[in-house]
């Protein structure tokens, strides 16, 4: 068990759907007032620490992510740019990346397991840009006020949750500047697996979505939240995880 408490994990696909959002929203909207198990504390099950420490060992699938957003926010001039809030952290790697390259924005953390954020924090004790948080993409109008950052990030949590265009407004709420999704992409629908995940070194089992979204989804949730343009940064047919660049202007 690492330091975050992950164990060994094997999972267990129970259901699926393939529709649209409304289709796929209904899905999850069942399953969850269905299920027992029903948690939303998942959160990354890789090792992080060395990405931590050393942020040239960022597995190249997630690495590939953050570069798009390095590239975004280097074209955005980022020395405009003065706080950036990373929605699902995990172990705050994005931090230590984004320094690597030499972009030093003030750093704040969240994530919905109180061991992440502890994790995180112990980590980057010596990083006085940094903080870690608590805290749901579905709270930030009750934690915070709104454009409180000028970036928010938000990593492959999505693929996870409910209420896609709910928690597309709640980020452009928290975002003075721009929203960058790393979100699952397909075509030309989206699609949701409901899973279940044992772990075999506590017993506890954790029943979970794992959605994507198809472009249409995501244009029509940008409209809804009033955005007024998106990008999908990157070759969405190359691999599954892909960047989304949503922007307000002043």
């Amino acid at each position: 068990m690492n330091e975050f408490g992950e164990s060994k994990v094997r999972f267990e696909e129970l259901d699926r759907c393939t529709g649209d959002l409304k289709a796929v929203e209904a899905f999850m909207a069942k399953h969850k007032a269905t299920e027992s198990e029903w948690k939303m504390k998942l959160t990354q099950s890789q090792d992080v620490v060395p990405w931590v420490k050393r942020p040239e060992t960022i597995d190249p699938s997630i690495k590939d992510n953050l570069a798009e957003l390095a590239g975004v926010l280097k074209r955005e001039n980022y020395a405009n740019l003065s706080s950036i809030l990373d929605v699902g952290c995990y172990g705050g790697y994005l931090y230590d990346y984004l320094r690597s390259l030499g972009i030093d924005l003030s750093y704040t953390g969240m994530d919905i397991r109180k061991d992440a954020v502890e994790g995180a924090e112990k980590l980057h004790s010596d990083c006085p840009k940094t903080r870690f948080m608590r805290g749901s993409v579905f709270d930030f109008k009750n934690t915070m006020k709104e454009k409180t950052y000028d970036v928010v990030v938000c990593s492959r949590v999505l693929i996870h949750l409910p209420d896609f265009k709910k928690a597309i407004a709640n980020l452009r709420f928290a975002a003075k500047r721009f929203v960058f999704l790393i979100a699952r992409i397909e075509e030309p629908q989206g699609s949701c697996r409901l899973m279940r995940k044992h772990d075999e070194t506590t017993g506890e089992t954790m029943t979970y979505f794992y959605r994507s979204v198809s472009e249409a989804d995501i244009a029509a949730a940008a409209k809804a939240c009033r955005i007024r343009s998106y990008e999908i940064v990157g070759n969405s047919k190359e691999r599954a995880y892909c960047s989304v660049f949503l922007w307000r202007r002043k």
